[in-house]
């Protein structure tokens, strides 16, 4: 019982910090997505770039509204005597809510790379090249996150 709630600690950590981050991306993408509905152009990258920015921003509202529901229900003292079952739901919740950042940065990631095709199809490939790269590190970051808290 005490594992769980140190981990439950341990994620309320993380909803702290991915509440101000998922706020200030979804408010990103929503500038992108308004600059994207009011320009002219209406071909298929820039409808391709408007469903991207679209996704990132319904997903970072949805986490920044999870996340601001269970930032008060993961303290410790509110959780001391819940069963180790209500434990396990609030941190699956809680992964809910890091997961839903990860879509919502990977479509935010692919609705930049695209905005390179918009000046050139050289600065495309040169940018999507670099998205690519940053998504590789990215991972293997998780990756080696996970093997350090296992």
């Amino acid at each position: 019982m005490a594992s769980l709630l140190d981990i439950l600690s341990y994620k309320r950590e993380i909803l702290t910090q991915l509440l101000l981050v998922a706020t200030i991306l979804g408010a990103f993408s929503m500038s992108g997505v308004v600059a994207i509905l009011v320009g002219p152009s209406r071909d298929r990258l820039h409808q391709f770039l408007f469903s991207m920015l679209c996704v990132a921003s319904l997903t970072f509202i949805f986490a920044t509204a999870l996340d601001a529901v269970l930032l008060p229900a993961t303290g410790r003292k509110a959780n001391v005597n819940l069963a180790p079952e209500r434990i396990r739901t609030l941190l699956t919740l809680c992964d809910m809510v890091v997961w839903t950042v990860i879509v919502g940065a990977l479509s935010l990631v692919t609705a930049i790379a695209g905005f390179g095709f918009v000046f050139s199809r050289r600065l495309g490939y040169l940018i999507c090249g670099i998205a690519t790269a940053v998504v590789i590190v990215l991972f293997w970051t998780f990756r080696a996150l996970s093997h350090a808290l296992a």
